[in-house]
């Protein structure tokens, strides 16, 4: 069995919306009071109801509490009341709110954990959000500068919605909510639009809505653009924009005499508020630009490095030039940005992409341009995104924990661009081959930095053996880091060698310098890039990254060390030895509190577990589940997201009904298709695809089908011999059975002797090997074989044993 590693436009009417997003008092509530549907103490699934949060048009939210995982969430449920419409339709709606949030992974936006079924209801289980809404918050005084960055904060959330084709439709202050720490969170996404909407519906609030938005026109980005300044301009001037709401033409009114507002901040809210979209920001991130971009700051930097400085004092004279000299502080914020925006551009600049375009174009002429044509719109926004947080973080007191967890993140996303623009100045087929995918898995948001946890503090210091000729210098916490995420990204550029060799130096050297975390994750790497491989030797890496990652307190390191344990057991078919390592692993993970992505890891393995044991149902479960968790963070378009699709696809039963292999199929050309788009048509990925769906239709007894796409499946997958035979040897050992499905006799036999000797090279499970020389002998018992091909067959079957 392989698995995979690693529109409409909408129309509204003028109604209260949903804001009932854990919202709380008078200010926030639509027409009546919800029919009491929960009362303290009930039971829901598995969590307990403890007191209502607040409703609005479409929903009741209460708070609840999770006994499993110890924590306090937010239920949302639908109103029960006629009034509000048909009970289908509101059901419906909050599903797609589930699906809508499940897409937006990130800290400026509510997060999803379960979605369930009450007796008739639906219900999602969000994030508690401590905090209250936005609402609330801004009925207490508040400065210019506190209100600002809280909307900037909710800015951030749409914008990521905006990336991914989401417009919200219905932005205000109630559906903004509060963390514990204060930390603005975007909600109720019930009436978003996505691109993928098939059918238009109604909504909206009034006093918020964009006048194409009123007027029932297509609404799009620009759109929350116009909502939001409507609510920024409310909280700042304490008044709204537009007196009546729907009396936009002539902008929006000026603010109160007396008010703080600066004017810089006035001018980008009244761009914002433009009447026409096109008028408006061409984006939600140049909208926040702009509200960041201090006109002072920029005249100080300005007058710091030009080289007017001589002019201006004899032009304004020493006084006047002294008034506008910078502090130390501003003279040191200046410069680490300068210092940022030079790193950028040694990143990702002109001369940089040019060189990097080049090298894939001598590298392999027909594909290298192709290739990182697939790679350069993945990277860029990354580095401008590190760029612009790297440069805010020049302003901020770097003494707290959160800025140095901050700075932290950054550093590692960092060295993780560093490390692929290297990998890129020099590519070789490896690197080609597997460039889209190197970037997908190793390079983490930028903006999944803002919820990053406060660093555990540094190791005491060890005095270091200078009189040792033979030591290798200690290297420091941030060369080590960067020597691992250098070994992070070979492994996912192919390149197993260099990888091994720098995961076990850096392994070495930690254990040296006594900085046990990152031993752990240096030998759980180590342990991985072994099991890739399928060395021997990868059950006593693992277990070494095990007792490594336990004496470090390092939890997650621990549970990925004892997944990839149960995952090595299983394709060695020592089903026993990887169920006990499954259940290590589901013991530490859940301690953790099953963090998404890592419990979408173990489900995969528990799945591999399953499938090898032939208990396909059960197989196909957990591929569901690892499917739906991998979604709630990642694009459709995801490695992880399409080989948790591909996997579960494949559990077909032996003996499948009609449903079941259509869906299957389906769900495998959308898996292909994606590949295509993704990787092209001669990546390696593409070919496994195509393996994929080869194989479901030769289950399904479309033969001839079968045989087109495991032809190309073979055809794409020559290159990969060397690197995973196992892997291409299972695609012709399902040609041959196309071919013999087909009386091409000759055709199978042929494929079937070349899959099993490429699964005998990469060291595949014995009883796998076995299998399908079992069956090419008996074959070549009952139709004419060539002598040499017999003989070969048998000659394979005594050195398995028999």
């Amino acid at each position: 069995m392989t698995h995979f590693t690693a529109s409409a436009h909408v129309m509204m009417d003028e109604t209260p919306g949903d804001s009932s997003e854990q919202s709380t008092g008078a200010a926030s509530r639509p027409r009546g009071a919800p029919a009491a549907v929960l009362s303290r103490g009930m039971s829901l699934g598995r969590y307990v109801v403890l007191e209502p949060l607040g409703h609005g048009g479409m929903g009741v939210v209460y708070a609840a509490f999770d006994p499993q995982l110890d924590r306090k969430v937010a239920l949302k449920l639908v109103r029960p009341d006629v009034r509000y419409g048909a009970l289908e339709d509101r059901r419906s709606r909050l599903l797609k709110e589930a699906q809508v949030l499940a897409r937006l992974s990130h800290p400026n936006v509510v997060a999803v954990h379960d979605v369930g079924t009450f007796s008739d209801q639906v219900f999602i289980a969000m994030e508690f959000m401590a905090g209250g809404s936005l609402t609330n918050w801004l009925k207490q005084p508040r400065a210019w500068r506190e209100v600002l960055e809280r909307f900037l904060e909710a800015g951030e959330g749409l914008a990521v919605a905006h990336r991914l084709g989401i417009v919200h439709r219905d932005f205000k202050p109630d559906n903004v909510m509060l963390d514990g720490t204060g930390v603005a969170h975007v909600t109720d996404f019930g009436l978003a639009w996505t691109q993928d909407s098939t059918a238009p519906r109604h909504g909206g609030t009034g006093g918020y809505m964009a006048p194409e938005q009123r007027e029932r026109q297509a609404v799009s980005a620009a759109s929350d653009q116009f909502s939001f300044c409507v609510s920024l301009h409310r909280a700042l001037a304490g008044e709204p924009p537009f007196i009546p709401a729907e009396d936009v033409k002539g902008g929006p009114r000026p603010f109160p005499a007396g008010n703080p507002t600066p004017q810089w901040i006035r001018r980008a809210l009244a761009r914002g508020l433009a009447a026409e979209p096109t008028q408006r920001f061409p984006s939600m991130e140049a909208l926040l630009l702009a509200l960041k971009d201090d006109p002072a700051a920029q005249r100080r930097r300005a007058l710091a490095t030009s080289g007017v400085v001589l002019s201006l004092v004899g032009a304004l004279g020493a006084p006047a030039y002294f008034a506008l000299r910078e502090t130390p502080r501003q003279r040191a914020q200046r410069e680490c940005v300068e210092a940022v925006q030079r790193e950028a551009a040694d990143l990702w600049g002109p001369e940089r992409v040019a060189a990097m375009h080049q090298a894939f174009s001598t590298a392999d002429p027909q594909r290298g341009p192709d290739t990182f044509a697939r790679v350069e719109p993945r990277v860029a926004p990354e580095v401008r995104a590190w760029a612009q947080a790297a440069s805010a973080q020049c302003a901020v007191d770097t003494s707290t924990s959160a800025a140095r967890a901050l700075d932290g993140c950054l550093a590692s996303r960092r060295r993780v661009l560093h490390s692929l623009v290297d990998l890129f100045h020099h590519p070789d087929a490896e690197v080609l081959d597997n460039a889209v995918t190197t970037v997908a898995l190793e390079m983490s948001p930028v903006a999944s930095c803002r919820s990053t946890p406060a660093p555990l503090p540094p190791p005491e210091a060890v005095e270091e053996d200078t009189d040792a000729p033979s030591a290798e210098r200690r290297l420091s916490s941030e060369e080590l880091q960067a020597l691992l995420g250098t070994a992070r990204v070979m492994r996912a550029a192919g390149k197993y060698p260099e990888a091994i060799s720098d995961a076990l130096r850096c392994a070495a050297l930690a254990e040296e310098a006594h900085q046990g975390q990152l031993q752990a994750e240096a030998q759980l790497l180590a342990g991985l890039l072994f099991s890739d491989l399928r060395r021997l030797d990868a059950e006593d890496a693992l277990r070494k990254a095990i007792t490594v990652s336990e004496a470090a307190g390092a939890d997650e390191e621990r549970a990925r060390a004892w997944v990839a344990l149960a995952g090595w057991y299983a394709q060695r078919n020592k089903l026993q030895e990887a169920r006990e390592a499954s259940q290590q692993a589901e013991a530490v993970v859940l301690r953790l509190g099953r963090p998404d992505l890592l419990e979408a890891e173990r489900l995969t393995q528990l799945g591999t577990l399953y499938s090898y044991g032939g208990e396909r149902e059960k197989a196909r479960e957990a591929f569901d589940a690892a499917l739906a968790l991998r979604k709630r963070h990642l694009p459709d378009d995801h490695p992880l997201v399409l080989s948790a699709l591909a996997n579960r696809a494949g559990q077909l039963p032996r003996s499948p009904d009609d449903d079941e292999v259509a869906e299957a199929v389906g769900d495998l050309q959308t898996v292909l298709a994606t590949s295509i788009r993704v990787f092209g048509e001669a990546h390696p990925q593409t070919a496994l695809a195509e393996y994929q769906l080869g194989r479901a239709l030769l289950i399904a007894g479309d033969y001839d089908a079968a045989l087109q796409q495991l032809s190309r499946a073979a055809q794409s997958s020559e290159g990969q011999v060397e690197s995973d035979p196992v892997r291409v040897g299972r695609v012709h050992t399902a040609l041959s059975r196309a071919f013999s499905a087909l009386g091409r006799w000759q055709e199978a036999v042929r494929e079937g002797e070349r899959g099993a000797q490429l699964l005998v090279d990469g060291s595949a499970p014995d009883e796998e090997v076995e299998a399908e020389v079992r069956r090419l002998l008996s074959f070549c018992e009952a139709n004419p074989c060539h002598p040499d091909q017999s003989t070969r067959l048998k000659q394979m079957w005594e050195a398995l044993g028999h």
